[in-house]
């Protein structure tokens, strides 16, 4: 599970963050410089290393606006520059993806915005299935143009898998194309050699060489370039093999499988997805807190629950979709307390459904309480039953609390 939050606010720990990338890469005053003695420097490589991290680390457009506050215009232009074309395409993408532009190494001007009908034309359809015998995902994505458009270069699929998902071990990606019939689409896979896949490590599948506007999809037939008959194509993006990081999300119903779209050789947007859906089984790792009560000490059944730096507690992203409800029982069997945590809200974010006892208790012994915790899907299931991983609905873990007194 990702850290809990800093007891002291995400917003401290973002600020603390910025603090420290931006003393790290802003020059020393010439007074200081001066009087202090010199640390070893990065290299200009290793800064812009770090340049690029930092940027893909940027959760939201609020985080990375700020990094970026701390680099003049300048500074990102020379930092970007020593970027590879690699990893400033990537950065291009992310960033639109975020509605942030990037810098460039030159103020070059504007790019001519590509035909609207191009734009408006494109066509993004995306499913998931669950394989139960492997457990594990299959994305397809189909793309084309529908209708003419003007001669343009061919575009640029960009996918980014969205947490939990992820590229596993035995993950694969199958290209091909398929024709257009008067009433459907072919069930022959054509090959398509002109076009060319990479993938990196953090999910990022890009696809470049296929020509949507010479293939694209119309009601009348016409003559293609080599002279057939053709309704137009649509070029097949299938992954197989993805799989689940346990420690990125609890799982539930409808998860976004993928963001990104299409976009122009120079990495305009030309259409944004509508990404596909899947069900995730839920899993949770908790544990509460011990402890051991001063004489004149209640049981605190907060800290029970939400100890200080523990580990896999509900931050709001983990718990996207799933609410989740924390029942806390006595020896006896009665309830004490109740907690619930709507989905997408940090553990500190919840309230207590049922009152506290009061006074609070003071055993004189050791005694053990039972925190129950149930999870329920905060969305209807994406896939069709028997067709979905058992136990993306709802899930309940019980374990044990013990309080003692002070020896």
């Amino acid at each position: 599970m990702r850290a809990p939050p800093c007891r002291s606010g995400p917003a401290a720990l973002v600020r603390t963050l910025l603090l420290t990338l931006c003393l790290a890469a802003a020059p020393l005053p010439a007074a200081a410089q001066e009087t202090l003695t010199p640390a070893p420097q990065a290299s200009p490589a290793q800064e812009a290393e770090s340049f690029y991290q930092s940027v893909l680390g940027a959760r939201d457009a609020a985080t990375l606006q700020a990094y970026l506050d701390c680099f003049s215009d300048e500074r990102q232009q020379a930092l970007w520059a020593l970027l590879t074309p690699a990893q400033q395409q990537t950065l291009q993408r992310y960033q639109a993806e975020l509605q942030q532009p990037s810098p460039t190494a030159t103020q070059a001007p504007a790019p001519t915005p590509q035909p609207t009908k191009f734009v408006g034309r494109a066509v993004l359809n995306q499913h998931a299935a669950y394989d139960a015998a492997t457990a594990t995902y299959t994305l397809t994505t189909e793309a084309w143009l529908d209708g003419p458009a003007d001669p343009m270069d061919a575009a640029v699929l960009c996918l980014r898998l969205a947490a939990p998902f992820a590229l596993g071990p035995d993950a694969a990606v199958q290209v091909w194309g398929q024709d257009k019939t008067a009433d459907d689409w072919a069930a022959a896979k054509l090959p398509l050699p002109a076009v060319a896949t990479s993938t990196t490590t953090d999910g990022v599948v890009t696809l470049t060489g296929f020509d949507y506007a010479a293939h694209y999809v119309a009601t009348a037939p016409r003559l293609d370039d080599e002279g057939r008959m053709t309704f137009g194509r649509r070029l097949v993006l299938q992954l197989t093999g993805l799989t689940v990081r346990a420690a990125e999300s609890y799982g539930g119903q409808a998860l976004p499988v993928c963001a990104g779209g299409l976009y122009t050789a120079d990495d305009a947007p030309c259409a944004a997805i509508t990404p596909a859906t899947a069900d995730v089984a839920i899993a949770i790792a908790y544990a509460p807190q011990d402890q051991v009560l001063a004489a004149d000490q209640g049981v605190n059944f907060g800290y029970m629950l939400n100890p200080p730096g523990g580990s896999g507690l509900p931050d709001g992203q983990n718990n996207a979709w799933v609410d989740l409800c924390y029942t806390i029982q006595d020896a006896a069997g009665d309830t004490v307390a109740a907690y619930t945590l709507p989905h997408g809200a940090a553990m500190a974010h919840g309230s207590w459904s049922a009152p506290l006892p009061d006074p609070l208790p003071r055993p004189a012994s050791d005694t053990f309480y039972t925190v129950t915790v149930t999870a329920s899907a905060a969305a209807p299931p994406a896939l069709k039953e028997g067709a979905r991983p058992a136990g993306a609905d709802a899930w309940q873990g019980s374990y044990k609390a013990q309080v003692a007194p002070e020896k």
